[in-house]
């Protein structure tokens, strides 16, 4: 696998993240959440696993009583030989 990243829907979660993340309450940035969620992304594919998740805690939440156990967004990850794929499935109230 090469060092190449394609990301699918990349738009949507940063619509969602910038939406639900509360960034004066310690939500990482954008860009920050993205290059740390291509590394888990890397690590879960190397250990053989398809998925990937990323939990923002409720208190980063911007309504963290309408996550009270966080905001959970969902990734598919898989490698090719172009490199690694990572595609934004949604984010869902982590229960």
């Amino acid at each position: 696998m090469n060092d190449q990243v394609t990301l699918v829907n990349l738009d949507d979660f940063q619509l969602h993240y910038e939406h639900i993340a509360d960034f004066d309450n310690g939500a990482s940035p954008t860009g920050d959440v993205i290059i740390n969620l291509i590394d888990a992304a890397n690590h879960a594919v190397q250990a053989g696993m398809n998925a990937c998740d990323l939990i923002l805690a409720s208190e980063q939440c911007a309504k963290p009583e309408a996550y009270l156990q966080g905001a959970r967004f969902s990734f598919n990850v898989s490698s090719s030989p172009l490199g690694l794929v990572i595609g934004y499935d949604g984010v869902n109230i982590d229960e």
